[in-house]
């Protein structure tokens, strides 16, 4: 093969390599609303985390469990990771708030990871508070206990499932139960850089535990 030769064949390579013949899958993809989104952005400090284990992060900032779920397919199951880490219903539990529709959200995403042989991490809400954003969100005192069911639910349904949970309201929570640890959090609902080194080294641990779980599964 001459030298004109091999270089239209390294263009065509090149050139196939952008579009879809070269797919690269992310290795976990996590989904949420803006406590995902904001775990990857630069003030966070995990960026090289994400990149250095090939997690992609499509977490939007503002959804519910139900507009998570409907973007479940072509955010996660078209891209066929190997994992996926659900972190959703901070946007749900708000007055009116019945968990059996939260629960069927969370169920139907399961489902669609387990029937696509991907392995899931899912997490408990974080706390509430103190702050002027939660208070002007939703400064009813039930509040509270809206997130302890919601976090009571997870826990038993990942231990009826089988799958790994990483319990992110006791890691970040303050000795009055409710609200964050002050140093954890930004605002009072997102957490703050501190926070997410904290949650990040247990996410970690479940993500591994997850897929080594579901090698031994689908082998």
């Amino acid at each position: 093969m001459g030298l004109k030769e091999s270089l239209a064949l390294l263009l065509l390579l090149c050139i196939s390599g952008c579009g879809t013949t070269f797919r690269i899958h992310p290795a976990v993809i996590f989904i949420g609303d803006s406590i995902t989104y904001n775990w990857s952005q630069n003030w966070a400090g995990q960026q090289a985390t994400f990149t250095q284990n090939n997690w992609l992060n499509v977490g939007v900032t503002g959804l519910t469990s139900g507009q998570i779920a409907a973007l479940f397919d072509p955010d996660v199951v078209d891209l066929q990771p190997q994992a996926v880490h659900i972190l959703a219903g901070t946007n749900d539990v708000y007055p009116g708030w019945q968990l059996s529709d939260t629960a069927n959200n969370i169920q139907t995403m399961v489902e669609k990871a387990k029937k696509h042989h991907i392995a899931v991490v899912i997490g408990t809400i974080p706390p509430w508070g103190p702050g002027a954003l939660p208070e002007k969100a939703d400064p009813s005192p039930q509040r509270f206990q809206r997130i302890d069911q919601l976090n009571q639910w997870l826990m038993q349904f990942a231990a009826e499932q089988g799958i790994q949970i990483v319990d992110y309201h006791s890691l970040l929570v303050a000795a009055n139960g409710e609200n964050y640890i002050p140093a954890l959090t930004v605002d009072g609902v997102h957490p703050s850089a501190a926070g997410y080194a904290v949650m990040t080294p247990h996410t970690e641990q479940a993500i591994q535990a997850a897929e080594q779980a579901a090698e031994k599964h689908y082998q």
